[in-house]
């Protein structure tokens, strides 16, 4: 008998993930103010808290206010072929993503309805305790997010794409995948481990049963005895 394809929960956050924020973020932040205060780059976020990176401190997330900002931000290259073929493979994807400011949530349902159109309305999830999700997977970039999801769900395997703001806490993910610089080859190996986690959870499956298939017969052995 043909053993069905197991069907995951995938959890996905959006900025950073599936979108690109940080180059329209950082190059409106550049054209502005680069040429007094220099350029800052995504290779100059060597932390999570970007405020501490710049002389606007909180002022730059201003940015993100302006109007459909987060509508209008490219997809990263690789979400179409990967996401969409575990899409495909039947696996229910869910966006978990974090909205500073209420204006944000309706831009981001635009963007994940024009460029994740096999993601249901339903499941797109606006918060910040992300981790009160029960999923199979976990992709998100920010370390915080990886370390509450893997403390509350051991079991859950949790991956992230590298930049230089989470790669030295690269310990939180089971993988963080090289890299910003290269998204279609991040997603590929996000991909690929989901293909082998999959496989580990129906190898670990099959051994169960198997042990279950052994003891019955032992059983039945010394009941005919």
């Amino acid at each position: 008998m043909e053993r069905k394809m197991r069907k995951l929960v995938i959890g996905v956050d959006l900025d950073s993930t599936c979108a690109d924020l940080l180059n329209p973020w950082l190059g409106q932040y550049n054209k502005d103010h680069a040429e007094k205060h220099g350029p800052l780059m995504i290779e100059d976020l060597k932390g999570w808290y970007i405020e501490k990176t710049t002389h606007l401190k909180e002022k730059i997330f201003d940015y993100l206010l302006a109007p459909k900002f987060f509508a209008e931000l490219p997809l990263y290259p690789g979400v179409d072929t990967y996401l969409g073929a575990l899409a495909k493979d039947g696996h229910r994807i869910v966006v978990t993503t974090a909205c500073q400011d209420l204006r944000h949530a309706q831009d981001k349902l635009d963007w994940v309805k024009k460029h994740l159109p096999y993601v249901d309305r339903k499941d797109v999830f606006f918060g910040h305790n992300k981790d009160i999700l029960g999923l199979d997977v976990f992709i998100d970039d920010a370390p915080h997010q990886a370390e509450i999801y893997k403390k509350r769900h051991p079991k859950a395997l949790v991956l992230g794409i590298e930049f230089p703001y989470n790669e030295n806490r690269r310990e939180l993910w089971d993988c963080l995948a090289k890299s910003y610089t290269d998204t279609n080859n991040a997603w590929h190996d996000m991909y690929v481990a989901i293909q082998n986690h999959i496989a580990n959870l129906d190898a670990r499956d099959a051994a169960y049963q198997m042990s279950l298939d052994m003891e019955k017969e032992l059983f039945a052995g010394k009941e005919e005895y």
